[in-house]
């Protein structure tokens, strides 16, 4: 491993995180499990997605 290597470039470089409290985790775990999306996409989708 070449410890001088450059890393490539995210293309999103933007990060965040929260805290949610048992209820809110159980409903965010269980609507994300019915879909095959990963944490990161699902949470994109849930604020890109228009009504």
């Amino acid at each position: 491993m070449n410890i001088n290597a450059k890393r490539p470039e995210r293309k999103r470089k933007h990060h965040i995180s929260c805290y949610l409290d048992d209820k809110e985790y159980i409903a965010y775990r269980d609507k994300r499990s019915k879909t095959y999306y990963s944490q990161s996409e699902y949470i994109r989708k849930c604020v890109l997605d228009k009504k």
